[in-house]
């Protein structure tokens, strides 16, 4: 898996990294593949794209050495939005956590909702962050 994720393609403007080539089908619908790095792990985001509507249909969680982690098929017609998958994503690495760490009276589940949450808004915002960081610098809200 990581020879693939390696070797990508483009950003595209949902902050996806799209893998391999993008599939128009006769339905109209455009499939594709993406990932975004989430420290040394891979999000992989499988997404349907028609007119004015996404559909995400999977996600899967890599680690650097291409161990699956997360295996998570959607329901059909799960809308794609960057907030709902964060979301999901969060809530699965947390559920795994808790699997493997439930005899761990050390294990604060809250503490690790809030570290995975905070860096899962980074990896699903940081172009979002940065564009509305720069309008803002360019009406003068930021002098620095």
């Amino acid at each position: 898996m990581s020879n693939n994720l390696a070797h990508n393609k483009k950003e595209n403007e949902i902050g996806l990294t799209l893998i391999g080539d993008v599939f128009k089908a006769e339905n109209g619908f455009n499939y594709a593949s993406g990932f975004r790095n989430f420290g040394n792990l891979k999000i992989v985001e499988d997404i349907a794209a028609g007119t004015a509507v996404a559909y995400l249909s999977g996600i899967k969680v890599f680690d650097e050495k291409g161990t699956l982690i997360i295996d998570c098929k959607m329901a059909k017609g799960f809308h794609f939005e960057r907030e709902a998958v964060r979301k999901v994503v969060l809530n699965e690495l947390l559920k795994m956590l808790l699997e493997v760490h439930r005899d761990d009276k050390n294990f604060n589940k809250e503490a690790a909702r809030v570290k995975i949450d905070h860096h899962l808004k980074q990896a699903y915002y940081e172009s979002s962050y940065m564009a509305i960081s720069s309008w803002a610098k360019d009406l003068g809200i930021f002098n620095n």
